[in-house]
C-alpha cells in the first residue's frame, strides 16, 4: 500500500514538474500590414432567363489563355427558390427535377468572347428537360490559376515508348 501512494505521489510531482517547465512563448510586435493580393478572379452576373432545354451566357473579353488555364464556376437561382438560394452548375435543381451541365466554347474562332452553353436534362432519362424554367439569377466565375504544370500520361496505359523492356513487356515480345 506504501509502495502505492508513493508511486502516485512521485507521478503527480513528475506532472506538476512537466507542466510547470513549459514556457508560454513570448510574441513579438506585430509587422506592417502586406499590400492586398489579387487573384484575378472574374465574376460575371446575368439577370432573369427563361428557358427550356438550353442557354447561352456569353462571357466577354475573354483570351484563351485564360480560359484554358482558369476554373470555371456558376451557380443559378431558380424563380421556385429562395432569392438568397444559389445552386452549382453542374448538378441536381430544384427539388432534383432537373440535371445541369455546361461547356464553354469560342463563340467565333475572331471573336474575343466565349460562351457559357448551359444544358438542363432530365436526371432520369439524360434527354433535354422539357419544362420551362426561369433561373432569377445567374453568375459565371472565373479563376485563373496561379501555375500550370502539364502532365504528360500515356493514353490506355501505353508504355514509355523510350524504354525498350516497357515496350517488349507490353507487347509481350520475346528476345
Amino acid at each position: 500500500m506504501k509502495l502505492t501512494q508513493h508511486l502516485t505521489g512521485l507521478f503527480f510531482i513528475a506532472i506538476i514538474m512537466l507542466f510547470s517547465s513549459c514556457k508560454k512563448e513570448v510574441e513579438g510586435p506585430q509587422g506592417p500590414k502586406g499590400t492586398d493580393g489579387n487573384a484575378n478572379v472574374m465574376v460575371f452576373n446575368y439577370g432573369s432567363k427563361t428557358f427550356t432545354g438550353s442557354q447561352s451566357y456569353t462571357i466577354p473579353n475573354i483570351s484563351k489563355e485564360v480560359m484554358d488555364n482558369s476554373m470555371v464556376l456558376a451557380y443559378y437561382n431558380p424563380s421556385v427558390e429562395s432569392a438568397s438560394a444559389w445552386y452549382p452548375v453542374p448538378g441536381l435543381g430544384s427539388a432534383g427535377d432537373y440535371d445541369t451541365r455546361f461547356m464553354v466554347y469560342k463563340e467565333e474562332a475572331s471573336s474575343p468572347n466565349y460562351l457559357f452553353l448551359l444544358r438542363v436534362l432530365n436526371p432520369t432519362t439524360n434527354t433535354p428537360y422539357g419544362t420551362e424554367l426561369t433561373f432569377t439569377k445567374f453568375k459565371i466565375v472565373i479563376a485563373p490559376a496561379s501555375s500550370v504544370t502539364n502532365v504528360l500520361m500515356p493514353l490506355h496505359n501505353e508504355p514509355d515508348y523510350n524504354d525498350y523492356y516497357a515496350v517488349k513487356a507490353f507487347y509481350g515480345l520475346e528476345d
